[in-house]
């Protein structure tokens, strides 16, 4: 087993750091913005504390190419006046509007945002309250009249509302900027462990050593930390991973053989009893009779948990494949396996589809956002040099 495998108890190459912890939540407290600060940051960021405005609008639009421009500025006062006055705007709109996408809909554009129609128009319509008729107004494509036919939003939250989380950022920000100023201004000093000591200590801080690590592995007094463990190991060469001799990791050897020679069993085994319970009329008692652990659930729904095995997607997967009365094939899972039989099978019907629907809807909506942002981050990840600067933490290698 041992000279099959032997490669399976390489010995990685492990390193101790000796590195300088800067404590980032100190340098935050002991920093207190002024109130031209925060004053000033409310200002910068004001889409940060406002609602986003919500607009739904009409419009009559009147071409201009071909036409005396004055004609049609007086036909579009006349309409504006029509509309302020009280007319149906949008049977003005089907009646006079050259738009042909909107003009049976009465002018209507459904729900707008910034950034969706040309600067003129978007400009005119979120300056606009609800049910107010616009005066006319010029773009590219002739004059508009427009209404906000609905509006929400665009309120924006008094400073005093958000002082103390401007407050929180700006300390956050200033301790994450001295921090780094400090890491650097120390790592253009330090070339050896010694001047990382003197480095240290010279600004009061106290340099720490953390036992033997290998890649993958937690560093005493870091945790995981993958960006320090690559540049550990790029640092500085070590001993090169090595085969161990049998004596020393005989009792992983030993566990080893017996996970593999139970895993085959538990294979062996549930495909006797899956070939002995797919014929039976009672599939409990014929499993009771066999010594074996019988669960049994109500109707259960797609992501719920299964008496007896608990969230499996494999599991749940074979389970919704069955017809009633069919009996799975072994499902191995992890160190168990499970053979299951439907008792019974009901449907969804189409009432409780049209009851669900905005449910269903939701979820397939945030599966389908969630898989693009995966893929997204996958697709990022080949695309994006991620380049970190590890004198920041004035790290050395012993």
């Amino acid at each position: 087993m041992y000279e099959l495998s032997a490669t399976d108890y390489v010995v990685p190459e492990k390193r101790r750091l000796r590195f300088v912890l800067i404590d980032v939540s100190a340098l935050k407290d002991s920093f207190s913005p002024t109130d031209a600060d925060v004053q000033a940051y409310y200002e910068n960021n004001m889409d940060r504390y406002s609602e986003p405005s919500v607009l739904h609008a009409s419009h009559i639009l009147l071409r201009t190419e071909g036409k005396e421009a004055a004609e049609v500025q007086a036909q579009a006062e006349a309409l504006v006046a029509e509309a302020r006055g009280g007319a149906d705007f949008a049977a003005l709109a089907m009646e006079h509007s050259e738009d042909e996408g909107t003009t049976e809909s009465g002018g209507d554009l459904g729900q707008i945002a910034r950034g969706q129609m040309v600067p003129e128009f978007e400009a005119a319509a979120f300056a606009l309250e609800q049910d107010e008729v616009s005066d006319p107004v010029s773009s590219m494509f002739g004059l508009h009249i427009i209404k906000a036919t609905q509006k929400s939003g665009g309120v924006s939250q008094p400073l005093d509302t958000v002082r103390d989380d401007i407050i929180d950022t700006l300390k956050q920000t200033s301790a994450d900027a001295r921090a780094s100023a400090l890491a650097q201004a120390m790592a253009a000093e330090v070339t050896t462990p010694d001047e990382l000591d003197t480095a240290a200590r010279r600004r009061g801080l106290e340099p720490q050593e953390s036992g033997f690590a290998a890649p993958g592995e937690p560093i005493l007094g870091l945790g995981f930390s993958p960006e320090v463990t690559n540049e550990a190991f790029q640092m500085a060469p070590g001993d090169d991973p090595y085969v161990p001799p049998l004596e020393e990791v005989e009792s992983r050897v030993r566990d080893d053989v017996i996970r593999r020679k139970a895993f085959v069993a538990a294979q062996e085994r549930a495909a006797e009893v899956a070939a002995l319970l797919a014929p039976a009329e009672e599939f409990g008692p014929a499993a009771t009779a066999a010594a074996l652990e019988v669960s049994s659930s109500d109707l259960l729904t797609r992501g719920t948990a299964i008496p007896g095995v608990g969230l499996n997607a494999a599991v749940e997967a074979v389970a919704f494949s069955l017809q009633a009365g069919e009996t799975s094939d072994p499902i191995l899972t992890g160190n168990t396996a499970v053979v299951l039989r439907v008792e019974e099978r009901e449907e969804a019907s189409e009432s409780e589809f049209e009851a669900n629907r905005e449910t269903i809807r939701s979820q397939l909506m945030a599966e389908r956002q969630n898989r693009f942002f995966a893929a997204y981050m996958e697709n990022a990840k080949t695309r994006i040099l991620i380049n970190v600067d590890m004198a920041a933490f004035s790290q050395a290698v012993t």
